[in-house]
């Protein structure tokens, strides 16, 4: 047996080595609950997209996550301002491995067919002087047609149409307005390429218009500073483009939509980061 004096010291050498060893989970549990495999803490603002954007309650008008089932004729709006929306042709939720704001649940989106699927406000609003309209897509090698935009009807072609932000011929993003001179800002990135994007478009009464892709700048025109008045209804997936350069014959969009949002003002630099960072699968 081992006398007293022994025993002490080995009792102290063992606790010296378990203590230390005791407190390691409690660092690692403390990480695991702010880390993930795309993102992590420290890279973002937010975390999600929905909070980036609720973070602006003042200025939300509506939020679509656009992630009912299949079939669904109600879109759910997130913003807490109940403005729901209605889907009209063939509404198809799809997932994929990747998706625009990874950490939004759930993780699936709204495919449309590029014939008859689109997605309209069920209120009818008054045009804004100044706002920023926000959606995340991805299309194919062919995709074209409008993302998002402002018209007279809640169906149908509309008569009166502008703020619109669509996929030109070329594959670019192009902003159009039309406050009784058309104009058309477009950006120089053929975004065809199976990708999850961020586009913005927004009109300011004092700087005009500015188009955004994946947090950046793309287009500006500081001419253009109003719209068309009157009032309508937001649109995502299809409107008449006549009148925008390379707009495509039809309106209707082939692709993938998830989180489009309005606000009653234009963004800064720092949301609009903000916002790619929280919907990015990449950070």
């Amino acid at each position: 047996m081992l006398s007293t004096p022994k025993a002490l010291a080995v009792a102290l050498i063992v606790a010296g080595v378990v203590l230390p060893l005791l407190a390691q989970p409690t660092q690692s549990a403390y990480q695991a609950s702010i880390a993930n495999t795309t993102n992590n803490a420290a890279t973002a603002t937010f975390f999600t997209c929905n909070a980036a954007y609720l973070n602006r309650s003042a200025s939300i008008l509506f939020s679509y996550p656009m992630t009912e089932a299949s079939a669904s004729t109600a879109a759910n709006d997130s913003s807490g301002k109940a403005v729901g929306g209605i889907y009209t042709g063939t509404m198809t939720s799809s997932t994929d491995a990747r998706t625009a704001c990874p950490r939004d649940v759930p993780a699936n989106y709204y495919w449309l067919n590029g014939t008859s699927s689109y997605l309209t406000a069920n209120s009818k609003a008054t045009a804004p002087a100044s706002f920023a309209a926000e959606v995340w897509f991805k299309t194919g090698a062919t995709g074209t047609g409008q993302l998002i935009g402002f018209g007279s009807l809640q169906t149908g072609a509309s008569t009166k149409h502008d703020r619109q932000v669509f996929i030109n011929t070329s594959g670019q993003a192009a902003f159009f307005a039309n406050p009784g001179t058309a104009a058309t800002i477009t950006g120089t990135q053929n975004l065809r390429d199976g990708n999850w994007h961020q586009v913005i478009g927004q009109l300011s009464s004092t700087t005009g218009m500015t188009l955004y892709v994946d947090g950046a700048l793309v287009a500006s025109n500081s001419v253009t500073k109003t719209g068309a008045t009157g009032q309508g209804y937001w649109r995502f997936g299809y409107d008449t483009l006549t009148g925008a350069t390379l707009a495509p014959a039809s309106g209707f969009f082939a692709g993938s939509l998830r989180y489009g949002s309005v606000f009653s003002a234009v963004l800064t630099n720092t949301q609009i980061s903000a916002d790619f960072r929280a919907g990015s699968s990449t950070n």
